[in-house]
């Protein structure tokens, strides 16, 4: 009796052991989750970084060769244009010993001699400004490498480096390079934490980017800051409307304005009493970016249009993130 009840003890012991080894297995492999509460959608990604620069002050298409330049493996590029003869000939000469592939829309005139290249021929825009590199390191923002948009044109770059994006991306590169435009996937990972720093990621159509961008406004507790080189997205415009006892401004590229008449959300405001006015640059104001609560920015290819939400391959990144948000909040203050 005495040795049947040691045996038991025993084996209990045993099965409390393997339970705890299987608990402490379960908090590392998952210890971005029990951690920070995320959801197992939320993806978190420890050894990233993120770089902000603006164009024309800060040198764009250097921060570009630099990237290029650092590859070992693979540069994946997706560009509504590309004109410059520096980021040019850096890629050509890439492409004589690692992976370098670019697509472009077929409105650009550019030829790329020397490197593997397509242009997308719907009629639909291929309006990406996006690079990849060693699949890990994404290029973004709303900046086209020409010449215009780098000495003239106001833009904004961002830099980052976090494998799950870089995946996002790949992913996007890949289905455009296997000809599926203004559609594909939705994408893999729509929220990652870099570094400690929220980021949502979105590709239109098939993520429907306006919506995403709707939600973020909606949840502006003081402020809505914005710089759009076009504005025409009815749902947005009116998510900002419902906001008018916020604190609202915006700068709308003059010449758009102008060209979209009656489609511009530019008026609309102007009657509601909004801080809106028309750029100062004799070139363009061609960023797309929202400021929410000066704590969340909106940026990448997308203007806020139907076309952009509906039609185009475009894409999205929206990062909470104070410091970040400081960034653009600075800009936006130096062009209205």
């Amino acid at each position: 009796m005495k040795w049947r009840k040691i045996l038991i003890l025993i084996a209990f012991a045993m099965v409390l052991i393997i339970i705890i080894l299987l608990v402490n297995l379960a908090i590392v492999k998952n210890r971005e989750n029990l951690i920070t509460g995320k959801t197992a959608a939320e993806i978190a990604d420890y050894s990233s970084w993120i770089k902000v620069n603006f164009c024309p002050a800060e040198n764009c298409s250097g921060k570009l060769v630099d990237l290029i330049n650092s590859a070992d493996k693979s540069i994946h590029c997706a560009f509504y244009n590309i004109n410059i003869d520096g980021v040019i000939g850096v890629l050509a000469e890439k492409s004589k010993t690692i992976d370098v592939r670019i697509i472009l829309d077929d409105g650009s005139k550019t030829k790329l001699t020397g490197i593997s290249s397509i242009k997308d021929t719907n009629k639909q825009l291929m309006h990406n400004k996006f690079c990849i590199v060693d699949s890990e390191i994404v290029f973004g923002g709303s900046f086209n490498p020409t010449y215009e948009g780098d000495k003239y044109d106001n833009n904004n770059i961002l830099i980052l480096k976090s494998s799950h994006i870089a995946e996002n991306y790949e992913n996007e590169f890949d289905e455009l390079w296997n000809g599926v435009f203004s559609g594909g996937n939705k994408v893999k990972n729509p929220v990652v934490y870099a570094d400690g720093i929220k980021i949502e990621n979105y590709f239109c159509p098939e993520d429907g980017c306006g919506q995403h961008i709707i939600d973020v406004i909606d949840s502006a507790e003081k402020s809505i800051y914005f710089m759009t080189y076009s504005f025409t997205h009815d749902g947005i415009s009116d998510a900002i409307v419902k906001k008018y006892n916020l604190d609202v401004k915006g700068v709308f590229d003059k010449s758009q304005v102008s060209a979209n008449g009656a489609y511009s959300e530019y008026d609309r405001f102007k009657g509601f009493g909004f801080n809106v006015t028309l750029d100062r640059n004799k070139y363009l104001m061609h960023n797309k970016v929202f400021i929410i609560d000066e704590n969340i920015v909106v940026t990448g290819s997308f203007n806020p249009t139907s076309n952009g939400d509906n039609n185009n391959d475009e894409n999205v990144m929206i990062i909470h993130n104070a410091e970040i948000a400081k960034r653009y909040t600075e800009e936006f203050g130096k062009i209205i």
